[in-house]
């Protein structure tokens, strides 16, 4: 069986392409969303004469799920969730597999671009599974208006790549004011939080400019894990509470992870009758704070596992989108 992994992407057999979302997933088929579906009209996302639109045109979960027509209640989740059966797939395309691609011969300048910041980051002895995501991924990119999107299917790479940026070896650019601010306020909307609490979470690893063009990195284990393997999660309220998140590796994987070290409960819809462990995010806005870790007023929904006899808090789901401010 093909093991798939985050931000993987899927041609389908009406010629759509699908996002897969995490390293788990079923025997039988991905979870993961459509994303671009072939159009009647022109876009900016074409290939072969045929153009493309997106379907998911922000990352919000009722967009997201209304792109996918078959859902799979996942107990790990504890929701149904959007679902590809293996059936309706034609093609799976690796990220990393893709890159080998563009190192041997780029077509057009954002894949030559592209290539440079690759270039870039394995200069620095980052080497290991290095991947391109995006439209990119697909070929259905636009080689003028397209961002370059980059996921990293390895710890010590991503390491790496993190520290180089943080300390200007490379050549990326952070945003620009005027950037960073547009960047503030849209996610300010998305999450229903403060500008100044969205823009505590802008890190240069993981969206910026190279040679003109802005781009995003995503990290992750790059470890595949069965669905049909992991522990059942219920859902139980709402919950508000003020905690410490320890930070660590799992806070850069999508969805993101970060354990609880000490909290306080400040509001729920039922009592608890045993600790929370952790929380999850399928929002990536919160990586930051996840990986390095600090405190942080959480507002999401609350589930617990009989399994483990522990509580998590979920955020950025279609039942709750909650919010995390970095205290």
């Amino acid at each position: 069986m093909y093991r798939v992994l985050d931000h993987y992407y899927i041609r389908l057999r009406n010629n759509c392409y699908a996002v897969a979302t995490g390293n788990t997933h079923y025997n039988s088929g991905i979870i993961g969303y459509v994303k671009y579906c072939p159009s009647s009209r022109k876009t900016q996302w074409c290939r072969g004469g045929i153009c493309y639109e997106r379907l998911v045109p922000v990352y919000d979960p009722t967009v997201v799920y209304a792109s996918t027509q078959t859902t799979m209640y996942a107990p790990y989740y504890g929701s149904k969730v959007p679902f590809i059966p293996f059936s309706m797939i034609t093609k799976i395309y690796d990220p990393v597999v893709r890159v080998r691609e563009l190192l041997m011969k780029p077509m057009d300048r954002l894949e030559t671009v592209t290539i440079g910041l690759i270039s870039e980051l394995m200069s620095t002895g980052c080497i290991s599974g290095i991947g391109v995501t995006g439209s990119l991924l697909a070929g259905i990119h636009n080689p003028v208006k397209s961002d370059i999107d980059l996921v990293i299917y390895d710890w010590r790479t991503s390491i790496g790549i993190i520290e180089s940026i943080n300390e200007n070896s490379i050549g990326v650019k952070a945003f620009n004011n005027y950037k960073l601010r547009e960047w503030c306020r849209r996610n300010a909307e998305m999450n229903n939080i403060s500008i100044e609490a969205a823009c505590k979470y802008y890190r240069p690893w993981r969206r910026g400019v190279y040679n003109g063009r802005e781009y995003s990195i995503i990290y992750n284990s790059g470890v595949y894990k069965p669905m049909e393997t992991m522990e059942k999660w219920d859902m139980i309220g709402l919950i508000k509470v003020k905690a410490y998140i320890g930070g660590g590796l799992d806070g850069l994987n999508y969805p993101s992870k970060g354990l609880i070290d000490e909290y306080r409960v400040i509001q729920s819809t039922k009592p608890l009758k045993s600790n929370i462990e952790y929380v999850l995010s399928f929002e990536a806005l919160y990586i930051p704070l996840l990986y390095e870790g600090g405190w942080a007023l959480i507002n999401g929904l609350l589930q617990y596992s009989w399994d483990k006899d522990s509580y998590r808090v979920v955020l950025g789901v279609k039942e709750y989108k909650g919010s995390m401010i970095w205290l």
